[in-house]
């Protein structure tokens, strides 16, 4: 890890295969916002999120993903760029809770930052992820 700048919170460098990603200030802290819209059939939902999951912005997410009844919920991650720890256990939560009611968590669109820290603490066995959400609805079914 690499100090920020004065008060900041540091940067973590990544380098998968000689490409190099770091995760700055401004991007952790980034506001999430987020769409909830229905999928092909009455009981999928999908949030479209814009902006990373952190624990600074999580909370307003938390509540509307737990407050569903829906079979399927899919997190569409084409405009989320990254995932902390917090977000992470926000869905892990869900996904254990939801697996007890008979619920199906599906993740679309996960890109290389968010994937690896699916791989690293093997969540990834739990929380399946797929290349478009047309994709994540068929294997639902």
């Amino acid at each position: 890890m690499v100090q920020g700048p004065p008060g900041g919170i540091h940067r973590t460098v990544i380098k998968p295969e000689g490409m190099l990603f770091t995760i700055t200030d401004a991007m952790y802290n980034e506001p999430l916002t987020f769409e909830v819209v229905p999928g092909s059939t009455a009981d999928i939902r999908i949030f479209r999120l814009h902006g990373p999951i952190t624990l600074s912005n999580l909370f307003d997410f938390q509540k509307a993903l737990n407050a569903g009844t829906e079979k399927l919920t899919i997190i569409d991650f084409t405009e989320s760029e990254y995932m902390d720890s917090a977000g992470l256990g926000a869905l892990l939560n869900y996904y254990v809770s939801g697996k007890r009611q008979g619920r199906i968590l599906r993740l679309v669109a996960v890109n290389y930052r968010v994937a690896e820290l699916l791989k690293l603490t093997s969540s990834h066995t739990l929380m399946k992820t797929y290349d478009s959400i047309a994709a994540a609805e068929a294997a639902a079914s």
